[in-house]
């Protein structure tokens, strides 16, 4: 497995690997055989030992991942789910569903990532090994026997500290997420250990007093709220937000950062909008994908940016939220998403 984070110059070589362009999960004539397009990965024997979940390499799955993904895909399938033609022709198993696409892992052992936001989707296969283990553990939840296929704890790593070797970060009384620093694993190689200092990925709290200390040096103060990116609408009229509460909306964007530092692709925070309040509303994205980062030219580590010009954004209720997402159509939907992306880059 690769336990250490990939540094920017080592995604540009990995990011020419190839891609298959699609049309939709729904054109199924229009999916080339997957065998065709992709680049086989690297070692093609499939182990779990923990011996050679130790080694710096590709993921390692152990020899009955296609009888365990089988089983578990079957069960997806049952439940009719949207991308059922996707799942079928690829063999496919959704893992993990972010904001620009979903991590599959394939009864052949392959994981892929489905870029939803390009026009049209296409299918990328440069995952890191912190990926892939992260949408193995968020799977597991929903599919437990998907955890045998995680790795085993090699001789000579440590506890994570971060998390007290639970896989989880606690949040309140009644909530958690997947920690950021071991991916859910509760502990660390030795290599990964050595190389906690490799990118700038401060905790969640460092990186928002940053954020905010960032934002009153420019003049935008330091009040300042988290928004959902689905809950971003771009209209010609304006632009329009549902908001939660701060606790919920803090407790989110936390969740999306850990996301994105477990990846250790990048990360950023952005302002995109201030609101009649003086809140300054921002969101939290990290990429995917090496030929995202790569594309976005991302650093290894926290990014914060502020537009010089920052629209004013109105605040509506879930009901006008909803009216409005349904007149503006897809068009608008994917108009939000290019301009969101573009706040990104």
């Amino acid at each position: 497995m690769t336990p250490i984070a990939v540094n920017f110059s080592h995604r540009k070589a990995l990011a020419r690997q190839s891609a298959i362009r699609v049309t939709s999960f729904h054109d199924e004539a229009e999916w080339p055989p997957l065998g065709q397009a992709l680049h086989h990965r690297e070692g093609a024997e499939l182990k779990n030992s923990p011996e050679s979940a130790a080694k710096i390499g590709r993921m390692q799955l152990p020899p009955n991942t296609g009888e365990t993904v089988e089983a578990a895909l079957a069960q997806y399938l049952e439940s009719s789910p949207a991308d059922a033609t996707f799942a079928r022709r690829h063999s496919a198993l959704r893992l993990y569903a972010g904001w620009t696409g979903a991590i599959y892992l394939t009864t052949t052992g392959q994981f892929l990532f489905v870029d939803e936001e390009a026009n049209p989707p296409r299918i990328e296969t440069d995952l890191n090994t912190k990926s892939e283990v992260l949408a193995l553990v968020v799977a597991s939840e929903t599919f437990p026997e998907l955890a045998k296929l995680l790795p085993l704890r090699p001789c000579g790593a440590t506890t994570c500290c971060q998390c007290d070797g639970t896989g989880r970060v606690i949040l309140g009384a009644t909530h958690s997420l997947v920690c950021g620093q071991c991916t859910g694993l509760g502990w660390l190689w030795s290599e990964q250990a050595d190389a906690e200092d490799d990118g700038d990925y401060p905790q969640f709290e460092t990186a928002v007093a940053r954020f905010r200390s960032f934002a009153s040096g420019h003049g935008h103060g330091s009040n300042l709220r988290f928004v959902d990116c689905s809950k971003v609408l771009v209209l010609r009229c304006g632009l329009y937000a549902r908001i939660d509460s701060p606790a919920i909306s803090t407790a989110n964007a936390r969740i999306v950062y850990e996301a994105a530092v477990a990846r250790r692709l990048g990360v950023q925070i952005s302002a995109i909008a201030k609101v009649a309040s003086g809140e300054l509303l921002a969101f939290i994205y990290g990429p995917d994908t090496i030929s995202q980062a790569e594309a976005l030219m991302y650093p290894n580590g926290l990014k914060m940016s502020i537009p010089l010009a920052l629209p004013a954004a109105r605040v509506v209720g879930s009901a006008t939220f909803e009216i409005l997402r349904i007149f503006g159509g897809r068009r608008t939907q994917r108009n939000t998403h290019e301009w969101l992306k573009f706040r990104a880059g």
